[in-house]
């Protein structure tokens, strides 16, 4: 009896007990065993292929991007140095030239001669050869290199066919600092030279021709090299970037009155539609999708004359269009006109070019010469068109060209034009007479457009009148008198 009480007293007592707890745990926060460790993060950094093409100014290496190289002069005969005359025999040589890889991915590189500018008569006669001096032995044991066998002196030499362009050399060049053993990588690069050599046997029927130098392209992808993510063979299938052969391709079809521009061939396209079909595109837009290399083939400008003109909006959409090559030297009469526009010209229409960069021009003519628009007058409108490392030569032919009109964004501007937001910077400008640093001569006061290291200067074969080192080289009508 007395035992059964204390159990039943203890039993109670416990229940109390647990009550007591639970009613206590009910304003408490149950607490678990845990842990945590963590680490700074290191930055997350892409790969980079970085390519320097440079050239031996006789001092020192200098960046050859955007370039066009010239001949060596001939004729050193007691200190006199004569001009580039190519005569049966003579042999005349380009700068050397090298590449090197400030990146640091390794990349895969093929080295082209793009092509030779000047008259296509002449090429015919002359031989040209490329020496490569400095050799790595790497090179010396790449699949190309291995076709031609070492000469005196650690070079090469070979023929290498057409002036049209022709692959070179190829090789792996290491990222930038990093030397290696493994066949076929080198962080260092051989020496080029190109010469050429008129054949002993040339005849009359090549005198007078003439041809301004070689364009030199150099093509660049990820290389076999580094360990990726699950092998170093991931990048083999690597392609190169879309470079301009010169070719002319197929103007893409309009939407809603709009041509869109993605590639060279394209917009060789749209320039062969205006000057070969008298297409003016009144009322159309055609605007640039991406940026475009014309890799320094010879363009024609979109419209040369009152003859062939386009009348429509051009928006570049703040695109690149890179390495613009016009040579319309061969072209004497007066009212050629060299760009990327040759002739605009409105009186019924607004023509707009708006939005157009342009990074390494050279054009080279005889009268109205500009990168953006060689002539203008109307109803026209260049606005927001940026020059970049561009070289514009304006020279004497005749009587009725002689150097005139010569500046980066126009040569000639008149009637209701408007030149608005543009800039110049890094240019060379020469011209017989009235050259600016953005245009040669004008009736209108450019808006809110700059030039940056553009200077000016005259050529000889006229009067060498108004070649001022101002946005506009002589200022026309009354109100600028």
């Amino acid at each position: 009896m007395t035992n059964t009480k204390s159990t039943k007293r203890a039993l109670l007592a416990s229940v109390m007990a647990m009550l007591l707890c639970f009613t206590m745990l009910l304003g408490t926060t149950f607490a678990w065993f845990t842990d945590s460790a963590s680490s700074g993060s290191n930055v997350i950094q892409s790969g980079k292929l970085d390519i320097v093409l440079e050239y031996w100014d006789g001092d020192s290496w200098e960046d050859a991007e955007g370039q066009v190289l010239e001949f060596k002069k001939g004729g050193n005969y007691n200190g006199i140095v004569g001009d580039v005359l190519w005569e049966p025999g003579c042999t005349y040589e380009l700068p050397k030239i090298r590449v090197r890889n400030e990146g640091n991915l390794a990349a895969y590189v093929v080295l082209r001669v793009n092509g030779i500018t000047g008259e296509e008569k002449l090429t015919e006669a002359i031989e040209f050869k490329t020496k490569v001096t400095n050799i790595p032995a790497s090179i010396l044991s790449g699949s190309q290199a291995s076709a031609y066998a070492p000469m005196e002196g650690n070079s090469l030499d070979w023929f290498y066919g057409t002036p049209d362009g022709t692959v070179m050399f190829d090789w792996t060049v290491a990222p930038k600092g990093e030397v290696t053993s493994n066949s076929g990588h080198t962080d260092t690069t051989a020496e080029f030279t190109v010469t050429g050599h008129m054949k002993e046997e040339a005849g009359n029927e090549y005198q007078g021709l003439k041809i301004e130098g070689v364009s030199i392209t150099v093509l660049a992808t990820q290389a076999v090299y580094e360990y990726d993510s699950f092998s170093r063979y991931y990048d083999e299938n690597a392609t190169f970037a879309d470079v301009w052969d010169g070719s002319i391709g197929t103007v893409p079809g309009e939407v809603d009155g709009v041509v869109t521009i993605t590639t060279a061939a394209e917009l060789a396209a749209f320039a062969n539609d205006v000057n070969v079909n008298k297409n003016s595109y009144v009322g159309k837009t055609v605007i640039l999708a991406n940026d475009i290399d014309l890799n320094n083939m010879p363009w024609t400008p979109i419209g040369q004359t009152g003859a062939t003109e386009f009348k429509g909006t051009f928006d570049g959409q703040g695109n690149t269009i890179k390495n613009l090559y016009i040579d319309s030297s061969a072209q004497t009469g007066e009212h050629y006109s060299s760009g990327l526009f040759g002739w605009i010209e409105s009186h019924a229409q607004d023509i707009t070019i708006k939005n157009v960069n342009v990074d390494g021009a050279t054009v080279i003519g005889h009268h109205n010469v500009a990168v953006i628009a060689g002539y203008m007058e109307g109803n026209s409108v260049v606005e927001n068109c940026n020059v970049t490392n561009a070289i514009l030569k304006n020279t004497h032919a005749n009587d009725d060209a002689c150097g005139d009109k010569t500046g980066v964004i126009a040569g000639y501007v008149a009637g209701e034009v408007t030149v608005k937001g543009c800039t110049a910077t890094d240019c060379t400008v020469a011209g017989g007479r009235d050259a600016g640093q953005l245009i040669g001569a004008s009736y209108v006061v450019p808006v809110e457009c700059s030039a940056t290291n553009v200077t000016v200067s005259a050529t000889d074969g006229c009067t060498g009148e108004n070649i001022a080192a101002e946005l506009v080289g002589r200022r026309l009508g009354s109100a600028w008198n």
